[in-house]
């Protein structure tokens, strides 16, 4: 009896244990499968955010006559807030009196005067800060607008010593830079043009064909016509865009002039998130002034798609452009193009039909609020 008295518990404590097991199994089960279904899920929700890559610019810029060149650099910065853009560096292709100190003040006002700057050096270069007087305005008030970085143009790096450093030192393969040009063509055409140098052994059209992924440029008018861009330094327009060897988005002035940008910025009591000391807003207001209107959206059109695309707003037409000695341009299509046996890596951009020149603006304009 005492020892089938023991037994008995005995017995008791094994299927316990076995019932303690089984439920310690499922459970491991159950979590095993939660654990695995959160990573598939933040696996595929991380592989959504890195779908949209950030884009690596360099910005070619003429920075200076109208509230286009300031409006493009509020978007720029506000797609670097975003984390969809980092720029790698600025350069001028405007060679007046204080065009790099006025860089290095909307840098140091977007929080960010760590960027490089570079001025073209060309003697020959386009020198005009427009008649709207903002540089001076921006510069003359450096106690809210500082510009410690750079003074005077002459501290600025060369533009095209500047464009073969980045270049050469970016460590992306089968071209990872975008080259954003809103001006003037006189940077590139001397980058192309540029000997190997110590800092990299390449040629300029062959370091350009190594690291530029592409060319985003608002220039030309479309299909054909007479623009700024082109009209000015079209020697140097013709020698970049005949011989770019990546290829070429182009934003044309018809793409511009369709939409008006800035109402935003004249009335931030409108519920807009403007800051108030903007120079942004503060140029938008002398330019409107001056004219009694504001003015085309044509360089923050091409520093929009650089990051967000053509979708849903824009469509391409596939060609090349053609340069003449005036500066007007012609658009060859891409059938004539294979019918003489070229390959076209050239596009240029136009507002899809049933598209509101409204909705495009907006969007911009969001972007401008700085």
């Amino acid at each position: 009896m005492l020892h089938d008295s023991l037994k008995a518990p005995e017995m008791t404590i094994t299927n316990s244990s076995r019932l303690f097991f089984s439920l310690m199994t499922l459970a491991a089960v159950l979590l095993f499968s939660l654990a695995t279904f959160l990573t598939l899920h933040q696996m595929r929700r991380g592989s959504a955010v890195n779908s949209k890559k950030v884009v690596q610019v360099i910005v070619d810029t003429d920075i200076g006559p109208w509230t286009d060149d300031v409006g493009s650099m509020a978007v720029l910065h506000s797609w670097a807030d975003a984390g969809r853009l980092k720029i790698l560096g600025i350069v001028s292709n405007n060679a007046y009196p204080g065009a790099a100190p006025v860089i290095d003040a909307l840098n140091s006002y977007f929080h960010r005067p760590q960027i490089p700057i570079g001025i073209t050096k060309n003697e020959d270069a386009y020198a005009n800060a427009g008649i709207l007087g903002w540089p001076e305005w921006l510069l003359a008030n450096s106690d809210k607008y500082p510009h410690l970085n750079v003074q005077n143009n002459s501290q600025a790096e060369d533009a095209v010593q500047l464009y073969r450093r980045i270049l050469a030192k970016s460590s992306s393969k089968n071209g990872g830079i975008t080259i954003l040009s809103i001006g003037y063509l006189t940077n590139l055409a001397a980058l192309l043009a540029s000997p190997p140098d110590h800092l990299s052994p390449l040629n300029g059209t062959e370091l350009v064909r190594s690291k530029v992924k592409r060319l985003v440029a608002m220039a030309g008018r479309f299909p054909s016509g007479l623009e700024t861009n082109l009209k000015n330094q079209t020697a140097a327009a013709q020698q970049a865009l005949h011989h770019w060897p990546t290829p070429v988005t182009f934003v044309g002035f018809e793409v511009g002039t369709a939409i008006r940008c800035g109402s935003n910025l004249l009335h931030p009591e409108n519920g807009t998130s403007v800051e108030k000391d903007s120079p942004v807003s503060k140029i938008f207001e002398m330019y409107v002034q001056h004219r009694g209107r504001l003015d085309g959206c044509f360089d923050q059109v091409a520093a929009y798609i650089l990051v967000a695309g053509l979708e849903p707003f824009y469509e391409t037409v596939k060609g090349r452009i053609e340069i003449a000695a005036n500066g007007s341009n012609q658009w060859v299509g891409d059938d004539e193009l294979q019918e003489a046996g070229l390959l076209g890596q050239q596009v240029y951009i136009r507002q899809k039909a049933g598209v509101s020149s409204d909705t495009i603006t907006k969007a911009i304009d969001e972007l401008m609020e700085r």
